[in-house]
């Protein structure tokens, strides 16, 4: 089947190592640098969600997932990591660990647009640009 993915179509994707998980060439690249510079495997819960998963998704639960027009998952530039496993559960500024992953994930051109704060996406990191 083919996934119109919005206006931009389906973009180029590459495996991250991680199951299924995959993102744009440069974005895979990017994570792969921000796992080293933060020194322990980024463990992600999502990663690509085609434009029509997103649509749906949104449409269930738009508290949760963004418009697919605004979302960088159709784009294969976004990444939800999992805290839990990741980061031993920290999730926001002040916790040395998340600390880390946001500084690490700056670095290798990646940014969460909740910075860290509670009761934001602070799993949420997208390629290039806060969103």
């Amino acid at each position: 089947g083919t996934d119109a993915g919005g206006a931009y179509g389906p973009p180029l994707l590459v495996s991250i190592g991680q199951g299924s998980h995959r993102l744009t060439p440069d974005a895979a690249r990017d994570f792969a640098r921000w796992q080293t510079l933060y020194g322990s495997p980024i463990l992600v819960t999502d990663s690509y969600r085609s434009f029509t998963d997103q649509q749906r998704a949104n449409a269930a639960d738009p508290q949760r997932f963004a418009d697919p027009r605004g979302s960088m998952h159709p784009k294969g530039l976004a990444v939800d990591v999992d805290l839990g496993r990741t980061t031993g559960g920290q999730s926001t500024n002040g916790q040395p660990r998340y600390d880390r992953l946001r500084q690490t994930a700056n670095f290798a051109n990646f940014f969460t647009y909740g910075l860290g704060k509670p009761g934001t996406d602070t799993w949420h990191f997208s390629h290039g640009r806060a969103a």
